[in-house]
């Protein structure tokens, strides 16, 4: 095997593409498609949350150094890189500081890879499945879509960990309510003998 892992995961990555692109531009839109797009949608609004939760990590230089320091800048530049969210916020003339990744990442219903864009196509699909705006799920939902839009995280890296890992929970109860409205058949956990 030439390439070693790299080019495996290259090639893996590449066949991901290409069958989720395949899949959503030759499928038949019914419930299968909305249900594989409101799937999507969360693993997407997850992905922004926790890639906007590394600014308070104290691994990173951000939270060692400060704020306002050169490395603390380069780290928002590869955040914003790692979502193409770098290019559209300075099209918007947008800075990567804190509101702008903030901005990108979590707030933005225009931008596809933004958490508040993701859960707001995961209710649009959700609502294609004939989900009403009164059952667990829209509630979970919207009151997910709502602390990713509105809430505001507090300042230094405590309030801002915690601020990502209230909206990762808000997220995994959305996931929740998904698998209790449609996987009706909840299997008991065996004990292993």
């Amino acid at each position: 095997m030439s390439g070693g892992l790299g080019q495996v995961i290259g090639e893996i990555m590449a066949f991901t593409d290409a069958f989720r692109g395949v899949t959503i531009a030759n499928m038949m839109r019914n419930e299968a498609w909305h249900f594989l797009r409101l799937g999507n949608f969360l693993e997407r609004a997850d992905s922004a949350v926790r890639l906007w939760t590394t600014q308070a990590d104290p691994e990173f230089s951000l939270v060692r150094d400060g704020p306002d320091s050169p490395h603390a800048g380069f780290h928002r530049v590869a955040l914003l890189e790692a979502a193409s969210a770098l290019m559209p916020l300075r099209r918007l003339h947008g800075e990567p500081n804190r509101q702008g990744v903030t901005e990108m990442l979590l707030r933005r219903p225009d931008f596809p890879r933004s958490a508040s864009f993701c859960l707001g196509e995961a209710q649009s699909n959700l609502a294609a499945l004939q989900v009403d705006m009164c059952e667990p799920v829209m509630r979970e939902l919207g009151k997910a879509l709502a602390g990713v839009s509105h809430l505001e995280p507090e300042e230094g890296a405590a309030g801002m960990f915690a601020f990502g890992a209230a909206r990762q929970a808000d997220i995994s109860a959305v996931e929740a309510a998904v698998d209790e409205r449609f996987f009706v058949a909840q299997m008991p956990l065996r004990r292993a003998a």
